[in-house]
């Protein structure tokens, strides 16, 4: 069996008296795209934070290709796309995906700007978008460049958080089809943030479900057939219908 590049082990985070994640067990596989659901406070972002290592655990491990979170040090391990795009506001679209290449690496500034506007190219992006501010983009096409902006050191994994969220729905179908695409043609693993059915059912290789400070791991189907109540009202309510097919 293939070794996952993430393993999360017992992992518990409280704040005060309040825990969130009560000895969860996780793994993130490589070429996968995982969906990660729950309802208000369930800690989806906590558990994105403290598997990237912005957050320490009250207790429990994370291990990053074998070595532990704290211990691990490459710089390019993964890119993190957060809610709204989160661009810098006062830089273009290509000095937005430039930024990291200027910080991590010793490339020329014509290296930077050549693999930037890869990168724009990429995520389906027309070239004229480079010069452009977050300001005058559509919020489909922030969306793509905050996703070019998270490739820009050719990560492993890419962590997304409520990608479509805001998208009417053909944009968002078209960027859970980039994503998808770059999972098969660039091996990349995806761990994703989101309430978007239409996600879930079309391009998650696997969805966890953050419920009762615990993690419920499985495929769609593997849910469908669950018996929690949380579940069976997020997977068989009257905005899911249509998944009783799946």
């Amino acid at each position: 069996m293939e070794k996952p590049l993430i393993e999360v082990r017992n992992l518990v985070n409280k704040f005060g008296s309040n825990t969130v994640h009560d000895g969860l067990n996780f793994d993130i596989f490589p070429a996968e795209v995982v969906g990660v659901v729950g309802g208000n406070g369930t800690g989806k972002s906590v558990l994105l934070r403290t598997i990237v290592g912005l957050q320490s655990p009250v207790s429990g491990t994370v291990t990053v290709a074998g070595r532990k979170i704290s211990e691990y040090k490459e710089k390019n391990f993964w890119g993190v796309m957060f809610q709204k795009g989160a661009l810098f506001s006062n830089l273009t679209v290509i000095e937005n995906i430039a930024f990291q290449l200027q910080e991590k690496t010793s490339l020329s500034a014509r290296d930077i700007r050549h693999l930037a506007l890869m990168k724009i190219e990429l995520v389906g992006l027309p070239v004229s978008a480079g010069p452009k501010y977050p300001s005058e983009l559509s919020g489909g096409m922030t969306k793509r460049a905050a996703l070019a902006r998270a490739l820009a050191l050719d990560p492993r994994i890419l962590f997304l958080d409520e990608p479509t969220a805001g998208l009417d729905a053909p944009a968002a179908e078209g960027f859970d089809r980039l994503i998808r695409d770059l999972v098969d043609y660039l091996g990349i693993s995806v761990f994703m943030i989101t309430h978007d059915l239409d996600s879930l059912s079309s391009i998650c290789d696997r969805i966890a479900v953050l419920v009762d400070r615990k993690i419920k791991t499985g495929t769609l189907a593997d849910h469908l057939r669950d018996k929690h109540p949380w579940l069976q009202e997020y997977f068989h309510g009257k905005r899911a219908r249509f998944m009783e097919k799946v």
